[in-house]
């Protein structure tokens, strides 16, 4: 099934000769994957129009129930972090992957110019694209840079005094808290040319090594 239905269809689930797996990946494009919580945007290439493709019962041998289902721009943003302007959209989703590319090579697509933050799989997608900058081991925090785009993030930990280290975040950032928080401040002009500069993203890397820029 390839054709686009995204102006009639809201939900597509397995019955009536419809698969969910099928409509995504014949039609739809890749915009925010996380294989962790089977959980995957997805956006219309015609029409703009954003689904969500998720698993019932995922813990269960198989994977199976597999759900596709419209879902408006706000909660694209708020579940994925998802949200470039109204104006901009269809010509991203239009840029996208398309469903099947392989793993590795979606890890290293570029994605910071329509994300403010990753809520899905952020260790991920740092540790596949962004270059680490500087590093705080007392407070958790590593600040990061896209090298495609000169975006700066700030990756830290919630509650890292827990068994595993607590859980991850990644954020946009402003040079300006990058200078504050980081004393990272390399010279605009500057800024993509450190940033590409800078080794692949790896935490644990102390800021006598990095330097502060």
């Amino acid at each position: 099934m390839s054709g686009c239905e995204c102006r009639e269809l809201k939900r597509v689930t397995a019955g009536a000769g419809l698969s969910a797996h099928d409509y995504a990946r014949g039609h739809l494009r890749v915009l925010v994957a996380d294989v962790e919580q089977w959980e995957s945007l997805y956006g219309c290439p015609e029409t703009g129009r954003l689904w969500k493709l998720y698993f019932e019962q995922p813990e269960r041998y198989g994977a199976r129930w597999p759900q596709l289902v419209q879902v408006p721009s706000e909660e694209a943003a708020r579940e994925f972090g998802w949200s470039p302007t109204p104006d901009e959209r269809l010509s991203v989703i239009r840029a996208a992957q398309r469903p099947g590319q392989p793993r590795d090579q979606q890890s290293q697509t570029c994605n910071c110019r329509n994300l403010k933050r990753v809520i899905k799989g952020p260790d991920k997608y740092a540790d596949g694209h962004l270059r680490v900058l500087a590093y705080n081991s007392d407070l958790w925090e590593t600040l990061l840079g896209c090298p495609e785009t000169g975006r700066l993030w700030k990756r830290y930990k919630v509650f890292p005094e827990y068994h595993g280290g607590g859980w991850s975040v990644l954020v946009q950032v402003t040079p300006r808290e990058a200078a504050r928080e980081f004393g990272w401040s390399p010279a605009p002009d500057e800024r993509l040319l450190s940033i590409r500069a800078a080794p692949d993203s790896r935490p644990g890397i102390p800021l006598s090594v990095l330097g502060s820029g």
